[in-house]
Formats: structure tokens, C-alpha cells, sequence
């Protein structure tokens, strides 16, 4: 079954999205399944129930207790870009060179899930590498 990429509200950027489909990864936004106002702790059971993976770059889904629950509740699966200056393009590519390493990561690890995928630096990013992939929770 093929991965589907949920891209939350804050990554909904063409710059961002378009690239990924390009790619030929399966792409749901968020904008065509709920309200903008929708509550994460709304749409997160619904997405998992899809089985689909959640792509933000949203914090506060790993600190704030009440998204934790959610997605611990409805064993989401959740990829987490740091964003810091980067502007969509470069979160794309980056999402695009750890492809490999994002599809290995969810066929190895059962919901629920919170994985970060950091930015790397330019030397790295130059010569096309990924940034790393870590589980923050559970551990």
C-alpha cells in the first residue's frame, strides 16, 4: 500500500507540496479535508484512522500534552520538519532526500509515532544528504 503524506496546515505552501507530488509521493492537505480552524486534536484521530503520515512543522504536536494524547490515542504517525529560517523549497528538498529514509523509518516503526527530520547542513545538503531522522516518541 502506497505511503499517503498528510501536509498540515502550516506546510501548505506550493513551494512545498508541489515538489513532493513531482516526486511522485502520495499528498493529502489539509485545507481540502478540514477547516483551517480545525483543532489538531480534531483532525489527528481522523488522519491516523486513514493511515495516513502527518508531515509538520508545528512544535507544539511534541510539546503541548493534549496533541501528545491525541496522537498517542489515535496512534498517529507523525514526521516533524525543523523549520527555523528555512522556507518551503529547502524543506522540500531536504523531505525529498530522506525519502528513502522516511519510507524505511514508518515500515520499521509501529503507530504511534513523533519523528523529527532535521535540516542538514549546506555541506551536506550540496551533495544531496539528508538531514537525521530521529524517533522522539514513544522511546
Amino acid at each position: 500500500m502506497a505511503l499517503v503524506f498528510f501536509i498540515d496546515r502550516n506546510l501548505q505552501g506550493r513551494t512545498f507540496y508541489e515538489p513532493l507530488r513531482a516526486a511522485g509521493l502520495l499528498v493529502a492537505l489539509h485545507r481540502n479535508h478540514f477547516a483551517h480552524e480545525a483543532a489538531d486534536v480534531e483532525w489527528i484521530p481522523v488522519v491516523a484512522e486513514r493511515g495516513w503520515i502527518i508531515v509538520t512543522a508545528d512544535r507544539r504536536l511534541r510539546l503541548a500534552k493534549d496533541e501528545q494524547t491525541a496522537i498517542v490515542t489515535a496512534k498517529a504517525r507523525v514526521v516533524a520538519l525543523t523549520q527555523g529560517k528555512a522556507t518551503f523549497s529547502e524543506l522540500a528538498e531536504n523531505f525529498l532526500f530522506a525519502r528513502a529514509k522516511i519510507e524505511r523509518f514508518v515500515k520499521k516503526h509501529p503507530a504511534p509515532f513523533f519523528a523529527v527530520l532535521s535540516r542538514p547542513n549546506e555541506q551536506d545538503r550540496q551533495r544531496g544528504r539528508a538531514g537525521n531522522l530521529t524517533l522522539r516518541f514513544p522511546r
